[in-house]
């Protein structure tokens, strides 16, 4: 188990630096913009979403490229790694996890983001309305919506799913550790896939895509990877 937990801890380490700096990044671009454009009089939370749409892409895009090893040294996280006893399937298990976490810091980032422009919408002169108006902008806007599903449990689960193939996906291209394009290609692709599928909501030709894409990735990645055996002392002295 201390075995497991330290490639855990050394996969979030390595990927932790520039994934929290895109994550912050994202925050604050998207509330200095909501505050400069909202002064004006040229921006409202229910036809100002295109703004939130860019920055939450771009800070979705660099965080998969943190989490995908692009970012954060991954020569480095799998010299680290061979050094271990433990098979190199299992540490993609591990990088899931970690990836996971990660998108999963990211949503809750976007929801708070969200949470504040709304608040500052409520609560400024310029807003006629009262809170009942703010909830109704979000949640009328589809975008908004899947965002912050609200009471839509389904909607909840949507964003869940999401998480968990944009974790899957960046483990799978940052355990291709060799440089191979095809993965990075295929990589790139699911993360595009998965993006579209999060702002279009349950739509099926995107769920379906996504639903072909991501298996077809993992399995193409665990067959690279050795046969999950624990490594034995010689294997790890010939690393």
């Amino acid at each position: 188990m201390r075995k497991n937990s330290s490639v855990l801890a050394l996969l979030l380490r390595v990927k932790m630096k520039w994934a929290l700096v895109s994550i912050a990044c994202m925050s604050a671009l998207s509330l200095a913009l909501y505050m400069i454009m909202f002064r004006d009089g040229s921006f409202r939370l229910g036809i100002g979403y295109l703004v939130f749409l860019v920055i939450f892409s771009v800070g979705s895009f660099f965080t998969a490229q943190a989490c995908s090893g692009s970012l954060s040294g991954r020569n480095t996280k799998h010299y680290l790694l061979v050094r271990l006893q433990i098979s190199e399937r299992k540490v993609l298990l591990w990088d899931i996890v970690a990836c996971t976490l990660f998108f999963l810091l990211l949503w809750q980032a976007e929801i708070i983001t969200l949470g504040l422009a709304g608040k500052m919408l409520e609560t400024s002169e310029m807003h006629e309305g009262g809170s009942q108006d703010v909830v109704f902008a979000l949640y009328a806007n589809k975008f908004y919506k899947n965002v912050i599903p609200m009471s839509d449990i389904g909607g909840w689960l949507h964003g869940i799913v999401c998480v968990l193939c944009g974790g899957t996906a960046c483990a799978c291209v940052s355990m291709m550790h060799t440089g191979r394009k095809a993965f990075s290609l295929m990589g790139i692709a699911t993360m595009a896939l998965t993006s579209i599928m999060f702002v279009s909501g349950w739509q099926l030709e995107w769920v379906i895509l996504v639903g072909l894409a991501l298996p077809i990735m993992v399995v193409m990645t665990v067959r690279q990877l050795h046969d999950g055996k624990e490594r034995t002392e010689n294997e790890m002295a010939d690393c």
